[in-house]
């Protein structure tokens, strides 16, 4: 008999930035203190909890900030030559549930012209 046990909410946030827009909002795909300022607020939003960060700004451009939380990890990985950024928020927390909170958050940083927001419910098999 196999028993799952529901144990993560996966969200996954990708964000594609308007082309007419790159002069608003390039400058924040590639600055360091803006993600984390923008990570800082997803996780108060979601009521998550920051241990430590690992962050890397890749030459010419291009940004990975990756924040280990108490309830998982939040990551970030930005390519501005593509005006897009991609946004993982993987947690076991159920104050998750906040995605009009976390689009109002997102609109504030960027001019979004596509984007999409998935729940994907992960459980772990016990054999």
């Amino acid at each position: 008999m196999v028993t799952h046990f529901p144990v993560a909410r996966f969200w996954e946030c990708e964000i594609s930035i308007s082309n007419f827009i790159i002069c608003e909002n390039y400058d924040i795909l590639n600055s360091l203190e803006k993600l984390e300022e923008l990570s800082d607020k997803l996780i108060k939003i979601c009521k998550l909890t920051k241990l430590s960060e690992l962050k890397h700004k890749f030459e010419p451009q291009g940004i990975t900030l990756i924040t280990l939380l108490s309830e998982s990890h939040l990551s970030m990985h930005t390519w501005p030559e593509n005006k897009s950024i991609c946004i993982d928020i993987f947690s076991c927390s159920d104050y998750l549930l906040v995605i009009k909170k976390i689009k109002e958050i997102l609109s504030q940083y960027f001019v979004i012209n596509k984007s999409s927001i998935k729940m994907i419910e992960r459980t772990i098999s016990k054999l």
